[in-house]
């Protein structure tokens, strides 16, 4: 099964093929050491000097392939019967790699098998004489081999590497080469979820491009159906059940919920087998919660968090359970902020304030941005700027504030930055809107401030002129850069929200494409970017790029050097954002092109626009697509992502059900209600 694997990256076909050729090489060698051993007893190879024990040990040493190795030790089990222990002794006298030889002889897999399988590994880091590649195909071939010759072992359990393994690993394979170190990983079953150092892998990978992120939740192998038995076989065995809650959080964040199913299915069956704890059991029932809230079955998700409201009430009040309430209550607030419920929003606020649950800086931070985010639909930069300097430490928060020109354009509608007395008269003047259990320590975090900076920068559109709106902006992202470059933010995470802000408003709201592009290519050049990841949702680059006609070709491939150098992965937007402009350009080749990257990268595909390039250009479908999409292009109810709604936030795009229309959700939710204020 696993030698017929197949990936959709060139480079791990070669990798395979590579491994499938060694077996042929190999074979011959294991015929000759079958034909070796039938002119052998035990006698000639255990006598002193004998030349038998140097030929015996010559074709044990030939056989790579540990499946063949396996087949060689079995036979000389059978033919030496009672004295086959008398063999590694005897060859281990002769060995310059007793390690491996021993690993290999043991006449059953256990402890001390693994254990010489274990010092193997560590005898490879442990060696100067091997450069870096070879050290680390040396790695390869040993986990290879063990796995191979005990396939029986592998297939009910995972594969431990020590720390040190993966942690040589993780500061010596380079990151291009991420994507083929963890399908080898997952090839020869080794343990993901645990030590540190795999763990880190594990992260990196989903953080990393479309690809690796569909490697590591496995769902790479859920496109055709000779590869689900993979996926079957494996995504329990090398995951923790909390590992995989986490990664199918990540997947299911990027509102791709294709396999929604077949990963509830797994984590279910996960659970009959393990025998979960109480603590495991509120983990799967976040992330059905989470799940149901995506899906947007509103009525489900609030039956299934009072499910759990209740469990707690009558079972567990504990710290450690309490904690676990942090993850739902943030989709009920989200729920609640999107569907229009204000009055129920700011009424569990207020009663989480009053427990424990409100505590937690974590948990208030992801709180705050909520309330920051519901604070965005009033249009109110000057009620919104005081909930922020409310909820943080005012005079740092203050501070950044009229650094950056945001305090006098929430408060004043210019950007200007005030002097130190008078800021400080403006700072005392402000009323605090809300109790000190919700203040949280330091500068607001980047989602506050790109909320800040969007509600300012959307909301001067509407009362300023062209010119007046433009060196709002302008004068802005001045000052925002200037603070980047004087290191002003402390907060840790820094990333692309706030770019994108600006390049979002510079194109669709001053409808200036050559601005947005400037702003882009003066952020990157000049070094801004370093340290500074770019958010999940939405890349910079294709923000400046989508439908773009006034861009030249020279223009793209700078940015594409400029994409290169800051190591940014090619987003879904991107791709689509080039097969259309060369569709524009009549490239259907160079089109195509980049559509094949979007099906090698195995990317969600709900866009109207590109799904009616593919269908009108007779392109191969994606695996797994929803054809009902093609016959709706043409009478479309809202189900796909619309042309002008391609970089709206996610928030922004989302319309709230109107609440005459949810009577029946109100009670449920006063029954939430009722169960919180219990806690």
């Amino acid at each position: 099964m696993l030698r017929s694997w197949n990936c959709l990256r060139p480079s791990c076909v070669r990798f395979l093929s590579d491994l499938s050729s060694r077996h042929e090489i190999t074979e011959s060698s294991f015929q000759r050491a079958i034909g070796f051993l039938e002119t052998v007893d035990i006698r000639d190879i255990v006598r002193p000097n004998s030349l038998q024990a140097t030929q015996l040990l010559k074709v044990i040493n030939s056989v790579q392939d540990g499946h063949e190795m396996r087949k060689l030790r079995n036979r000389m089990k059978k033919q030496f019967g009672q004295n086959y222990h008398l063999i590694y002794p005897r060859l281990r006298q002769l060995s310059d790699d007793s390690l491996r030889l021993q690993m290999s002889l043991f006449r059953n897999s256990g402890r001390r098998q693994y254990d010489s399988f274990l010092k193997c590994l560590i005898n490879i880091l442990n060696r100067k004489d091997l450069i870096d590649t070879d050290k680390r195909q040396r790695l390869y071939d040993i986990i290879t081999f063990q796995h191979e010759m005990y396939p029986g072992k592998n297939a009910n359990s995972a594969m431990i590497l020590p720390n040190e393994v993966h942690k040589w690993f993780w500061e010596h394979v380079p990151r291009q080469e991420s994507f083929n170190h963890y399908y080898f990983l997952i090839k020869n079953d080794v343990y993901l979820s645990w030590p540190r150092y795999s763990w880190k892998f594990v992260k990196r990978m989903m953080q990393g491009s479309e690809l690796e992120l569909q490697l590591a939740s496995f769902q790479l192998f859920l496109y055709q159906g000779n590869h689900q038995s993979i996926f079957h076989e494996k995504f329990h065995k090398l995951y923790s059940f909390h590992a995989m809650l986490l990664i199918l959080h990540r997947v299911f964040k990027a509102n791709d919920l294709r396999f929604a199913k077949v990963y509830v299915a797994v984590l279910l069956r996960s659970m009959e087998t393990r025998e979960p704890s109480e603590l495991s059991f509120f983990r799967f029932n976040n992330f059905l919660l989470y799940y149901l809230s995506q899906t947007g079955d509103i009525e489900l998700f609030f039956q299934a968090f009072s499910v759990e409201l209740q469990f707690i009430k009558n079972v567990s009040k504990n710290g450690a359970s309490l904690k676990i309430l942090h993850r739902p209550l943030l989709f009920v607030l989200k729920l609640l902020r999107r569907q229009g419920y204000h009055e129920e929003f700011f009424t569990i606020l207020s009663i989480l304030q009053k427990v424990s649950l409100g505590q937690s800086q974590t948990f208030k931070q992801h709180a705050f941005t909520e309330l920051i985010t519901l604070l965005r639909s009033f249009n109110d930069c000057k009620l919104t700027s005081q909930y922020v300097m409310s909820g943080f430490d005012r005079e740092s928060t203050g501070l950044l504030l009229n650094e950056l020109g945001l305090w006098n354009a929430a408060f004043h509608g210019n950007a200007a930055v005030l002097d130190s007395l008078e800021l400080q008269s403006e700072i005392d003047s402000l009323e605090s809107l809300l109790p000190s259990s919700m203040s949280l320590k330091g500068q607001p975090s980047m989602a506050v401030m790109t909320e800040l900076y969007r509600l300012v920068l959307s909301t001067n559109a509407k009362v300023l002129n062209v010119d007046q709106y433009r060196d709002l902006l302008m004068t802005l992202y001045s000052n925002y850069t200037r603070v980047l470059q004087e290191r002003k933010f402390i907060h840790p995470r820094h990333d692309t929200g706030i770019l994108n802000v600006f390049l979002y408003h510079a194109r669709y709201e001053l409808r200036d494409c050559k601005l947005s592009l400037a702003l882009l290519q003066n952020f990157y050049a000049s070094g801004l970017a370093r340290n500074i990841r770019v958010t999940s949702n939405k890349c910079p680059f294709s923000i400046v790029v989508y439908q773009n006609n006034e861009i030249t070709q020279a223009e793209i491939n700078q940015l594409l050097i400029l994409m290169h150098d800051a190591k940014i992965p090619v987003h879904f937007q991107f791709c689509t954002s080039m097969v259309l402009r060369y569709l524009q350009l009549n490239n259907q080749e160079e089109a195509h092109a980049w559509y094949q990257r979007i099906l090698h990268a195995g990317f969600k595909v709900e866009h109207r626009l590109l799904i009616k390039a593919i269908r009108d250009n007779n392109w191969q479908y994606p695996a797994g697509f929803d054809k009902v999409l093609v016959e709706k292009l043409d009478d479309d109810d809202g189900g796909m992502v619309q042309d002008d709604a391609f970089f709206l936030e996610e928030e922004d795009s989302n319309t709230t059900t109107s609440i005459q229309d949810n009577q029946g959700h109100k009670a449920s939710l006063q029954h939430i209600i009722g169960l919180l204020k219990t806690l």
